[in-house]
């Protein structure tokens, strides 16, 4: 891939990206869509699609803490790790939000956390492909997810959601993956 991002930030505070669109962008590294490190970010509303990273080929955060993302249409995003988002190291809440049709070559095809306090909330994951882990979800860290329909997705293991170390689920629909 190009090092071309949709979108970049760092080092700053109280970020909102709202009623966007981010799509056709190529980053060999993180964050096809958006990057965002050491970011306070709100991302709203955006539809974002298309993008192709290594890792969070939609969406990127990095020791983001307090982030926000609410309401986004993430899909057909491709990357390694992390299709439509990748989460490290940060804090971050993702509701309401739909991620489809997203491809990791290895793990996480919608989502994929690693070290992070991340609360899933109210999204529809759906009909996302990773290779090994994590069709739906992969997550590594603190992983709360409540109220999510989480359906159709494919990976060798976990094909809805791959969990390690501590995880809570409740309240979500798990099915046909």
């Amino acid at each position: 891939y190009e090092n071309i991002t949709g979108l970049r930030l760092l080092n700053g505070t109280d970020t909102i990206i709202q009623n966007d669109i981010h799509n056709n962008n190529l980053n060999s590294f993180e964050g096809g869509g958006i990057y965002c490190s050491r970011n306070t970010a709100i991302i709203k509303n955006n539809n974002i699609y298309d993008n192709k990273a290594n890792i969070g080929a939609g969406i990127y955060l990095e020791k983001s803490d307090s982030s926000i993302i609410l309401g986004n249409q993430i899909h057909s995003n491709t990357g390694i790790w992390g299709g439509g988002i990748a989460c490290f190291e940060s804090k971050v809440v993702i509701d309401s939000n739909e991620i489809k049709n997203n491809f990791a070559t290895e793990i996480g095809g919608g989502v994929y956390t690693h070290l992070d306090s991340v609360i899933l909330k109210r999204n529809l994951i759906m009909s996302n492909t990773s290779n090994w882990y994590g069709g739906g979800i992969y997550g590594n860290g603190e992983t709360f997810a409540g109220s999510n329909l989480i359906v159709n997705n494919i990976a060798d293991f976990g094909g809805g959601c791959y969990f390690q170390a501590n995880n809570y689920l409740t309240n979500n629909t798990i099915s046909k993956n």
